[in-house]
């Protein structure tokens, strides 16, 4: 089948200027985060005010002309953000007494008045979930003065982060403005419209229809022309469902519904060998490849839209793999959140892992896995697979240094149980016995643990603390607040002449979890960075066993600090057990 491509040089303010396009219905919502916002405007300002006068370059535009009003399948992020760019440049001018240049930018790159209503068109039609919050809130002047109801009025996801796009770029050109005379400060503001309408550069390729540029995603992705991932594997999808189109669009916006809203949501990358997971921040992304881990074996982020396509070559495999994936997208939404109702009809522990894990630990690395279990497991079975998941997780955290051994065993295991070759707890246990760090390996690295992330630090002392106290689950702690609670290092980074111990030896020893307790907000004002002898009489009206027994030492030291954590490794070990004997 050929297809009619046309290519055009363009500038974002000409493209705006040719008149409405639309974002159609299946296209994501608007998805830009403050860090891709401020790239786009950091680019800009470098190009307009640091740069030697040529053009822009920002990427490809995909444009179909075959209905009536010309629609953007690619470009939809960079050219709102434009268009939000224009409309507070807009404001801006009017503030400055400019109207007549503001209305100027107003009706050449955002709209027009319709005569009967008198309401601003905009050049722009976005999808449903945006289009009346954007045109509503974001487009008209003066949102400076409007910020409180556009930020009441941003329900959803996608909208609230349209409001902070609007917020950042509207703060950003007043910051930049505030640096200069007041006689300056309208050239600066026509600098960035004139960059816009004649150096900021795309490639627009228009086509005659939506499958047009499916295929044409494919050739410029096998030309080395990358496209994000998402779009990749989405425009591939579907340029295998063409008798059967919208039936995919349906299936896509189910998963995209349930998948987008997660954002970050447990993405922190705090463990090692996160460097392929965290080069995609899209979660629908992460959704994808860890299904796909499930169906296919360890695949890399990098990889995946080209292991897809080798696999889903036709109608009937694409719209399959499309169904599964709106059938597992409610349990990968699950794993992010523990009071999901799918865990209702699970052991009480298992919720309690998936907070742990996520709140806690904060591990992503292992999420291939925890979705496997969730999606394919037994609860009951799956409850101790998750005892185990956290298990490991603290003592891959404390032993470290196993990043890349460690994705690629938990997605041979997810891989497992996705294809029925682990179906209970007991067996996923025995297949990673040669990977996880043993009792003894464990022990010796927590007697000598550096624990600078201090949300870790207060986890491990009060999952200890229970165990000490001998309460069911250990490893599972509630979320206590932090401003009640706190965490104190006995021997201060800083301190007075009290402290005799040599600077580079305190240092040393400040993030050792043995130099750690957790006590009262109040009586922490006290301790603050007195002597020893003061602060022991303090920590021994804890309540708290691990707290106490720093007050039975003479003296505070390195020694001290590292003979109490060869106490806290005993426990650790008995708290993060490799059975599932323990818990009530």
């Amino acid at each position: 089948m050929s297809v009619d491509f046309t290519f055009n040089p363009i500038t974002l303010g000409q493209l705006l200027k040719r008149g409405q396009l639309h974002v159609p219905p299946n296209q994501r919502s608007y998805a830009w985060r403050e860090k891709q916002v401020r790239y786009l405007l950091q680019d800009l300002n470098e190009a307009i005010f640091d740069g030697d006068g040529e053009s822009y370059f920002l990427g490809t535009v995909v444009v179909v002309e075959g209905g009536s009003v010309p629609s953007i399948v690619d470009g939809q992020q960079r050219l709102v953000t434009t268009s939000v760019l224009l409309a507070r440049l807009r404001d801006l001018l009017a503030e400055l007494g400019r109207d007549k240049s503001a209305d100027h930018v107003d009706k050449t790159y955002l709209g027009n008045t319709d005569i009967q209503t008198e309401e601003l068109v905009s050049r722009i039609q976005m999808n449903d979930e945006n289009n009346s919050f954007y045109n509503e809130h974001i487009l008209p002047p003066k949102f400076h003065k409007r910020k409180a109801a556009a930020k009441k009025a941003a329900q959803r996801i996608t909208n609230g982060r349209l409001y902070r796009a609007s917020v950042f770029v509207d703060e950003y050109l007043r910051h930049s403005l505030e640096k200069l005379p007041k006689e300056k400060q309208v050239d600066h503001l026509l600098r960035w419209e004139s960059f816009i309408d004649k150096k900021a550069r795309v490639l627009a390729v228009f086509v005659e229809d939506e499958f047009a540029a499916y295929r044409m995603f494919e050739t410029l992705n096998d030309r080395g022309l990358r496209a994000s991932q998402v779009d990749i594997l989405k425009n591939y999808l579907f340029s295998r469902c063409d008798k059967r189109l919208d039936e995919a669009k349906a299936l896509w916006r189910e998963i995209d519904t349930l998948i987008e809203p997660l954002g970050g949501r447990g993405t922190d990358d705090e463990d090692e060998g996160q460097e392929d997971e965290a080069k995609s921040s899209d979660p629908l992304i992460h959704f994808f490849r860890h299904l796909w881990i499930t169906r296919e074996g360890p695949t890399k982020a990098k990889d995946l839209a080209e292991s897809i396509r080798g696999n889903l070559t036709n109608e009937s495999r694409a719209l399959k793999f499309l169904a599964d994936a709106s059938a597992a997208a409610r349990d990968y939404a699950a794993i992010t959140r523990h009071d999901d109702p799918k865990w209702r009809a699970y052991p009480e522990t298992a919720a309690q892992d998936i907070e742990t894990l996520n709140r806690h630990l904060r591990v992503s690395q292992i999420r291939p896995l925890i979705f496997a279990i969730a999606h394919y497991m037994e609860p009951k079975e799956a409850a101790k697979a998750l005892q185990l998941c956290v298990s490991w997780s603290v003592r891959f955290l404390i032993v470290g240094g196993r990043g890349g051994m460690l994705d690629t065993q938990y997605s041979r295991r997810a891989y497992d149980i996705g294809n029925d070759v682990i179906q209970k707890a007991r067996d996923l246990r025995e297949t990673m016995r040669t990977y996880v760090p043993s009792n003894e390996e464990f022990e010796q690295a927590f007697a000598v643990a550096r624990v600078s992330r201090p949300w870790l630090a207060r986890y491990l002392l009060r999952a200890i603390e229970k165990k000490r106290k001998n309460l069911p689950c250990p490893e599972h702690v509630e979320n206590e607040n932090a401003s009640q609670v706190n965490l104190e290092h006995v021997l201060p980074a800083k301190f007075a002449e009290h402290w005799e111990v040599d600077p580079d030896v305190a240092e040393a020893s400040y993030n050792l979890l043995g130099n750690m307790v957790l006590i009262s907000a109040a009586r922490n004002t006290e301790a603050a960075n007195h002597s020893f002898a003061k602060k022991k009489k303090i920590l021994a009206e804890s309540g708290n066993y691990t707290t106490r027994e720093v007050a039975a030492y003479d003296e505070w030291g390195r020694p001290e600090i590292l003979d109490r954590q060869k106490g806290l490794a005993k426990l650790a070990v008995e708290t993060w057990p490799l059975t599932f004997e323990g818990r009530r």
